[in-house]
């Protein structure tokens, strides 16, 4: 299981605010036979819009019962951690892992020096927590596909979320632009942080 976290939503934080998981609930009468599980399937199918033919329906099927069970009784341990089932749901760990899986090539700079002073290092009467969502800083989940570019997708919503919280003002900004700038080790591949900063001429 331990690749499971990635092919479910861990409904905390940020995963609020994916519309793949919305209004898709799991009810214990869902577990109750083989045909209400494929129900359950036919309608996780029809909710994310996944279409399977006959043949790879009754695979796929298999899966889905077991990660769907997980999710069911994760949820029933009395937890304050809840899962739900996202357009995953019917892969394997393995096959999971082999499509979306990082194929990071290039390790060069990811350990920056730190410049200058952390601006709130300093600071007093900080809460325990604070939940962004809620105070209008975050975007909806957004998916990088096949493309290993989660350095991108970091950047940009940490961006996002500074620019709201300094200016009340939340925009969605290109994941694809910072890609499509790192053309020298490729942005699928991992990536360059430098991508990030200005350079001049000689790439300095």
């Amino acid at each position: 299981m331990t690749m499971m976290k990635f092919l479910i939503v861990f409904v905390v934080l940020i995963a609020f605010t994916s519309h793949l998981c919305e209004s898709f609930e799991l009810e214990g009468k869902d577990f109750e036979s083989e045909r209400s599980l494929m129900q359950l399937y036919k309608r996780w199918s029809s909710h994310h819009r996944i279409s399977r033919n006959a043949h790879e329906m009754h695979k796929r099927f298999k899966i889905f019962q077991d990660n769907a069970k997980h999710v069911f009784r994760v949820n029933h341990m009395g937890k304050s951690l809840k899962l739900r089932l996202n357009q995953f749901a019917d892969l394997s760990d393995d096959e999971f892992s082999m499509m979306y899986g990082s194929n990071i090539t290039h390790y060069n700079g990811l350990h920056a020096n730190r410049v200058g002073e952390f601006m709130y290092e300093r600071a007093m009467n900080i809460p325990s927590s604070i939940d962004w969502r809620q105070k209008g800083a975050v975007n909806a989940i957004k998916n990088q596909g096949h493309c290993g570019s989660c350095w991108a997708f970091a950047a940009v919503a940490a961006v996002e979320s500074i620019h709201q919280i300094r200016t009340n003002e939340l925009v969605s900004l290109s994941e694809q632009a910072v890609v499509d700038c790192d053309y020298k080790v490729g942005g699928c591949r991992g990536g360059n942080y430098v991508c990030l900063v200005p350079i001049d001429d000689d790439g300095l």
